[in-house]
Order: C-alpha cells, then structure tokens, then sequence
C-alpha cells in the first residue's frame, strides 16, 4: 500500500512540475511571439503613404488620362498629400520628386517615366498649390502625371528616402481605363 501511495505521490509531482514547464513555456511562446512584432521603420513607403524625416505625402487617388491630342502620350496621374514636418520650405510637386520616381518595364532601359504636364482635370486648386510653400505640420494636396511608354504595362512607383537616397519601398499600378482630359475637375 506503501509503494503505490509513493508511485501515486511521485506521479501528481510529476504532473505538477510538467504543468510548470508548460506554464513557463507558454510564457517564452508568447514573449518571443511579441517580440517578433517589428514596430514600422523611421522612413517608409506601404504603398499609400511615404515618410522620411521632413515629410510625409500620402497618395489618395490614381488616375489614367489620355493625351489632349492623338500623338499625345496617355499618362498615369498620383493624387497626394504632402505634410511637412520640419521648419524647411516644402512645396508639393519638389517635395514629390524628391521621394517618388515612376518606371515602366521595358528591355531597353531603366524604363524611368518622364514627368508630363499636369492634366486639364487640375486646373483651380490643386495646380494653383504648386508654388505655395507649406508651412511646419501644414497640409496641401498636389497631383502629378508621368507621360507613359506602354498603354498596358504596369507602372511602378518607387520611393526613396530623399533624392538619390535608398529606396524605402515601391508598388506597382495597373493600368486602369483612360479617361479623356478636361479643364473642369471631376468631369471625364
């Protein structure tokens, strides 16, 4: 009777110290699973928005545009958001260039995209906003186009943590349907 009271005590310590391995091991499961969690990086771009040290621009719409004549290149046209987080002079369109650059794929060359004149869909305010400096925390909206080469491959944006600086991400856009220009905003 002895031995089994003995086997049976041995058998409930032995559970109980598995039960506090298990618990401890639970524990270090969900520590190193919080810690694998990696908090966003200082300079960044997710695709909508890039932020570097002096500025953050986030993209709110893509547009495709055809040209104003036959010839014309049709062109893909970013929507943005810039906000200045220094106490520098920033203004949409250099604040744009900075961070952003367009490609398209092609055998030949790098396939960066030339900048095109801004559409007729622009004109009022987001044009008039090219030249006005936006002051520490202040906001403007801008729009940018780039001439395309092809008609159907994709364009992809890529940023960069200041001109010639390292990238800091990209994404790729589709092609979407042109829409013809037209000088009152909204209007296709």
């Amino acid at each position: 009777m002895k031995k089994i009271i003995t086997i049976i005590s041995a058998v409930i310590a032995s559970l109980s110290l598995a039960g506090c391995s298990s618990s401890s091991t639970n524990k270090s499961n969900n520590q190193s699973k919080t810690s694998t969690v990696k908090p966003k990086p200082k300079y960044y771009f997710d695709g909508e928005k890039a932020s570097i040290r002096d500025l953050d621009i986030t993209i709110t719409k893509v547009r495709f545009f055809k040209g104003l004549t036959p010839k014309d290149k049709k062109q893909i046209a970013f929507e943005y958001i810039v906000k200045n987080k220094s106490k520098k002079k920033l203004d949409i369109t250099t604040s744009w260039l900075a961070v952003f650059n367009a490609y398209q794929d092609n055998k030949n060359t790098d396939g960066k995209l030339e900048v095109g004149s801004t559409p007729l869909n622009y004109a009022g305010k987001i044009l008039n906003n090219q030249n006005k400096s936006i002051k520490k925390g202040g906001k403007l909206e801008g729009a940018i186009a780039y001439n395309l080469d092809s008609n159907k491959i994709p364009v992809t944006l890529k940023a960069t943590k200041g001109v010639d600086g390292p990238k800091i991400g990209q994404k790729t856009f589709k092609l979407g349907k042109f829409t013809s220009q037209s000088n009152k905003l909204g209007v296709n």
